[in-house]
């Protein structure tokens, strides 16, 4: 199984720590066949990765599970998703549109709806996701754990 997780930057950030972090635990444990980390800007790796990155232009050549990290890394892989097969997973890092620049609840809106599946960080944001989107959120999943994201997309 491909999986492909795209985030804002792999430089010092906390979602770039967890998914660094998850993604290395990962390999040493030989769950996928192949894991690649996609990044929006290019920055000097917070820990080093075990695994393929590439830039999030090379996703137009990616098959498999995408997981997604912001309203913008979801939306360029919503563009980009050339391959019917691939299946998105927005895994809903943080509430992005309750600050100013995110507030174009059409454009929001239609990000949410148009992704295969909606993960939440907990329950409370699920809760704010789901009132904000109209949609329900399909799993809620804690700290980035890759395996229980493609887990609960298997299963649903």
């Amino acid at each position: 199984m491909n999986i492909g997780i795209v985030v804002p930057h792999l430089g010092s950030s906390q979602i770039s720590f967890y998914a660094i972090k998850e993604v290395n635990r990962l390999v040493n444990e030989k769950f996928a066949d192949d894991l690649t980390l996609f990044f929006e800007h290019l920055t000097p790796s917070i820990i080093p990765p075990k695994c393929a990155v590439m830039c999030v232009n090379e996703i137009m050549s990616f098959g498999g599970v995408l997981i997604t990290t912001t309203l913008d890394t979801t939306l360029m892989a919503l563009a980009r998703n050339t391959r019917k097969d691939n299946r998105i997973i927005f895994y809903v890092w943080d509430l992005e549109w309750t600050r100013p620049n995110h507030g174009d609840y059409l454009a929001n809106y239609d990000i949410f709806q148009r992704v295969h599946k909606l993960v939440a960080r907990s329950t409370n944001h699920a809760k704010a996701i789901e009132n904000y989107t109209n949609r329900k959120v399909d799993s809620i999943i804690q700290e980035f754990n890759i395996q229980k994201i493609i887990k609960a997309e298997t299963s649903l």
